[in-house]
């Protein structure tokens, strides 16, 4: 962790109310993060609004890549997975092969 990552506490929720107003200054300026514990459970989390931000947009392209998956999936709702899973590994094989054998990145 680097100097300029947040630190994340875990805060029993009765400290809350007395921790908010000293700490809210260090989680606004994304220093510190809370999570907030009811004895050993985490039941909520206190993050920058820079942070939400980031939150929201990573679940929204998240949603995205999920909807092109579903979609691409629903053109082969009638093959089975082991058929699909056969052609992708034999299609991958084979772009290798016409690669030589080496990955993207180039890696091996």
């Amino acid at each position: 962790m680097s100097e300029r990552d947040p630190v994340t506490e875990r805060v029993p929720v009765a400290a809350v109310t007395d921790l908010l107003s000293h700490v809210l200054a260090d989680v606004q300026s994304g220093r510190r993060r809370l999570l907030v514990t009811e004895g050993s459970t985490a039941v909520a989390a206190l993050i920058s609004a820079g942070d939400y931000q980031r939150f929201l947009w990573m679940e929204a392209d998240r949603a995205s890549r999920f909807k092109a998956l579903d979609s691409a999936r629903a053109t082969f709702a009638d093959v089975p997975n082991d058929v699909i899973e056969r052609e992708v590994a034999e299609a991958v094989a084979q772009v290798r092969r016409e690669r030589g054998g080496s990955r993207p990145g180039g890696r091996q």
